[in-house]
């Protein structure tokens, strides 16, 4: 052999040493390296073959819980990162089938996702380059308490093409996300009946509402940005009020059973009060006109009674118990 075709043949054997030396050792999923909270790691897809999806060169990375929930955040937003990155999350191994998230541009060209961690269950993690591109990168695992999900949640109050939605607020939570869809129809399908963000645990949602027909009232709390809980759901009957149940609607008596005091408030003003026996005879009567009022029933013998309230011409009778 001569003296150029040996070079020839030691060039290329080093080269291919090189080459071969710089596939990263979780090119392949089955050999994907274990990342844990808190840990930042450095990389390259420059040599990575492409395992499909994008076509470009990927590695990949594992991450198991410690047996409780997190909200899980894997970003590649920290500075390191040196071209147009893509994340995919799996939960079925290495079958790359069941894709949890994924995310192309978050923090300019590159990518994060957040999601919740069920504590046991190990995540694939798939990072790679948009239409083809390859490059370093920095890899960040952050772990936090998940964001707790709102509870108590009601609609109530409805008026024309409107309805009053609350729930009870949740810890750490920033806002709330919310939607009303046909009932059973699924969160997040196109063509809500109403839908938006808010600060606070309460809103008067417009919509289209038709009355008699029954909704699906979603709701999530947003503790920071991409940690969000599960959306909760109730169903409600969507039942537009009689002038009567308008007049009436907020008014309460307390307490029931009472004994020398008998509160009695209303959204509207009250304009007559009487208090009637069991046998119907007037025991007492009030001239009130307040939205608010307090009843003196130390002089009345205990037993059970009614109250006749009159709002706006329309009376509501309530029975009560007098100790």
């Amino acid at each position: 052999m001569n003296k150029i075709a040996l070079l020839f043949l030691t060039l290329l054997v080093s080269s291919f040493h090189q080459v071969t030396a710089q596939v990263p050792v979780n090119d392949d999923c089955e050999n994907a390296i274990a990342l844990v909270c808190g840990q930042t790691v450095v990389g390259s897809t420059d040599m990575a073959t492409d395992s499909g999806y994008n076509e470009s060169g990927d590695v990949f990375y594992t991450f198991t819980g410690q047996g409780v929930e997190q909200s899980l955040t894997v970003s590649l937003c920290d500075g390191g990162t040196t071209y147009d990155s893509f994340l995919r999350i799996f939960d079925d191994a290495c079958e790359l089938v069941n894709e949890v998230i994924a995310n192309d541009d978050t923090c300019n060209l590159q990518s994060e996702v957040s999601f919740l961690s069920d504590g046991t269950t190990t995540y694939t993690i798939l990072v790679e380059g948009y239409q083809g591109l390859t490059g370093q990168f920095s890899l960040a695992i952050i772990c936090a308490e998940p964001c707790i999900a709102p509870t108590d949640l009601m609609a109530d109050n409805f008026m024309e093409n409107a309805v009053d939605i609350s729930w009870s607020a949740s810890p750490d939570s920033a806002g709330y996300n919310w939607e009303i869809q046909n009932a059973g129809v699924t969160q997040g399908t196109a063509g809500a009946i109403s839908m938006g963000g808010i600060l606070e645990n309460e809103f008067t949602a417009t919509g289209p509402f038709v009355d008699g027909e029954s909704y699906t009232l979603y709701v999530q709390s947003e503790c920071s940005f991409l940690n969000s809980s599960a959306y909760q759901s109730i169903d409600f009957a969507y039942q537009l009020l009689s002038t009567e149940d308008i007049n009436f609607n907020g008014f309460e008596l307390y307490p029931n059973p009472a004994g020398d005091v008998l509160n009695l408030s209303a959204t509207a003003i009250m304009e007559r009060i009487v208090l009637m026996n069991m046998l119907g005879q007037n025991v007492m009567e009030y001239t009130v006109n307040a939205a608010a009022y307090q009843l003196d029933l130390s002089t009345l013998n205990s037993g059970a009674y009614f109250i006749a309230i009159t709002i706006n011409n329309t009376s509501e009778i309530v029975r009560f118990i007098k100790i």
